[in-house]
């Protein structure tokens, strides 16, 4: 609020936005992104991740907005998945004036709505890609989902795609 309350002051509007991912996208887009960082074989990769995703996985979108951060901290573990995805509702309902899950469009639109900026004649995507030809397997694939659950993004996301997109807020209430 005090953000909005300067912002204001200066005759401006203050807009707090996010968007998010599906949780198997997400998991998708920050393995890509470890490949990348590797100098490895695929072998030595998969290896990598399997052993990461099982003894120190990243934590999740929820976790993101929760605490700023991306690492796996300890000191974040201590609300139970069910008060973080409740947290995470709440703090999106009260703070945030645009949220989006996996349209990017849609969040480009809304902006240049609000803004009233003219529209470019084209929305760069941004795209990660990898020349080495990374092969997701049946196990980092089910490994994903599973970490999803437990970091409270699959949840959340669900959530979240119903309080803002199916009108199903009255949950938040429960």
């Amino acid at each position: 609020n005090q953000w909005r309350d300067v912002v204001a002051s200066q005759k401006c509007r203050f807009l707090l936005t996010t968007t998010f991912q599906d949780p198997m996208d997400h998991s998708v887009s920050h393995t890509k992104k470890e490949f990348a960082k590797c100098n490895c074989e695929m072998e030595i990769f998969k290896s990598f991740v399997q052993k990461l995703v099982e003894f120190k996985p990243w934590r999740g979108q929820l976790d993101y907005l929760l605490y700023n951060t991306d690492e796996s901290r300890l000191e974040h573990s201590t609300m139970d998945q069910k008060g973080k995805v409740k947290k995470g509702l709440r703090l999106l309902k009260n703070q945030f004036d645009v949220v989006v899950i996996d349209d990017h469009n849609k969040y480009a639109d809304t902006i240049l709505k609000v803004t009233g900026w003219p529209s470019p004649a084209e929305i760069p995507q941004k795209v990660l890609s990898d020349s080495r030809d990374l092969v997701f397997t049946k196990e980092m694939v089910s490994s994903w989902g599973k970490m999803s659950s437990k970091n409270g993004d699959a949840d959340f996301i669900d959530a979240v795609n119903h309080v803002f997109f199916n009108s199903l807020g009255y949950l938040m209430e429960q």
